[in-house]
């Protein structure tokens, strides 16, 4: 008999008799090699089987117990599956590997059988990470300040990985490592050989560094280190003001990370309290560009460009976009120079400029090249644009057309704002039941989806119906 007690692990199936996991054994696309799907973190699968529409189908296909729960424990993890086996991490910061397709048990890794004094621990864990060692790949588990590195195939510890099996994350840092507090709650990410990890420290003074590092995928050696906090002589440090005796640490990515592997960048964001002011923001970017950082000062500088946006402040806003751009046209930052017309292309909409705005987005297109989404979303702008100077045959096209890519990609957002559009131009040149063919056209695909319709879409096609 089950115990009643969870974290629970389960697999469902379509009463209509397909079924989820099967088709994700079978189908290499449809692993979930990454925490978060993908190294981008976009959390997405190209899976269709099961969506809003029919998810009230599904049943229960196995369940697997972890049998370590406890009044205070969640289950916050994300799994993923591999060659057909799902690996995820429990309360009890165990390590387990399933079989995807039956729930059966291939595996698990007993964290107090090997933490130091054999101490059975417990907290908040979001996941594994999995590499491809060339051999039987392996699973790098987080307990506390401990990685260790598992074999995929039987969850063993490889000895040959750091002291034994693991690395110990209170090392490698600026303070004496016994004094340092330190756990991973979400897992880190792998790029080449590197396994680069965060951390999760304490918040009031003496706080534990929160540098991100990285370490050899196979021999666990520590390669290198970016502190979050600069020290002297570091981009950033004369930004801070120093106060003499004080400790810093902290300043922590907690939250795990995503990869623009084409680039070779990792990102991440740390943890900190308030919003900085225009002022500090300001320093950062002219800090950036005085040691020839232009796209990190561009990317400042754009943001300030949408704080002055946001606040209705256009003169403002149209001084820091114009001085992003020129720096990304400096650095030749294609993606950003795109990014910064369509800014541009606000701001000039802000002081109904309309020609300058239609300039900036067509300059923005020629940019994106191959890129559907944003060549979608500039689309739109386009006709929304050409509708607002009266050339409505052009802001028809244009609009029309949108419409197709956006029902090509599956974008829900893009097909509802083109729908709206189509029916703007509709009621404009009074043709109110081509109004509600493109009304009726947004309701469908919502319910398609499973989302409720909003007020104002009900509304709208209830006025045309009176």
């Amino acid at each position: 008999m089950k115990s009643p007690n969870i974290p629970l692990v389960a697999a469902f199936s379509l009463l209509f008799g397909l079924t989820l996991i099967g088709q994700s054994v079978n189908d290499p696309n449809s692993e979930w090699k990454v925490y978060r799907g993908d190294s981008k973190a976009n959390q997405y699968s190209t899976l269709a089987q099961i969506h809003a529409a029919n998810v009230h189908n599904l049943e229960k296909a196995w369940e697997y117990n972890t049998g370590d729960s406890s009044k205070r424990s969640s289950m916050q993890v994300n799994s993923i599956m591999v060659d057909g086996l799902l690996y995820f991490s429990t309360y009890s910061l165990n390590a387990v590997a399933l079989d995807a397709a039956t729930g059966k048990e291939v595996w698990v890794f007993k964290s107090s059988e090997y933490n130091e004094e054999n101490r059975k621990l417990q907290g908040r864990t979001r996941g594994v990470v999995y590499f491809d060692d060339s051999e039987s790949g392996r699973i790098f588990h987080f307990v506390k300040n401990r990685v260790y590195a598992l074999d995929a195939k039987t969850g063993i510890p490889i000895k040959s990985f750091g002291e034994g099996g693991y690395i110990d994350l209170r090392k490698n840092l600026r303070i004496d490592y016994k004094k340092a507090s330190i756990e991973v709650t979400s897992p880190g990410i792998v790029y080449k050989n590197f396994l680069i990890v965060g951390s999760r420290v304490p918040e009031g003074y003496e706080s534990t560094p929160g540098d991100v590092r990285a370490y050899d995928t196979l021999t666990g050696e520590f390669k290198w280190i970016f502190h979050t906090i600069p020290e002297k002589g570091e981009f950033g440090y004369d930004t801070w003001e120093w106060v003499e005796g004080e400790t810093y640490g902290g300043a922590n990515p907690w939250g795990g990370f995503s990869l623009d592997e084409e680039r070779g960048w990792v990102e991440f964001e740390i943890h900190r309290q308030g919003n900085p002011d225009k002022e500090s923001l300001i320093g950062l970017a002219l800090a950036a560009e005085k040691s020839e950082h232009n796209k990190l000062a561009a990317a400042i500088m754009h943001h300030i460009g949408l704080m002055a946006l946001a606040s209705s402040d256009i003169e403002e806003a149209g001084v820091f976009a114009d001085r992003s751009m020129r720096l990304r046209e400096l650095a030749n930052d294609r993606n950003g120079m795109a990014y910064g017309h369509a800014l541009l292309s606000h701001v000039a909409k802000a002081k109904e400029d309309w020609d300058a705005a239609e300039m900036h987005c067509h300059k923005r297109m020629e940019l994106v090249g191959k890129d559907d989404q944003a060549r979608l979303e500039t689309m739109q702008d386009i006709a929304h644009i050409k509708a607002t100077n009266g050339e409505l045959e052009q802001a028809l096209a244009m609009m029309q057309e949108s419409l197709e890519l956006a029902e090509q990609l599956g974008d829900l957002d893009g097909v509802i704002v083109a729908r709206w559009g189509l029916a703007d131009l509709a009621e404009i040149s009074n043709q109110p039941d081509e109004a509600m063919i493109q009304l009726s056209g947004a309701m469908t695909s919502l319910m398609e989806a499973g989302i409720p319709a909003p007020d104002v879409l009900k509304q709208r096609i209830q006025k045309l119906t009176t």
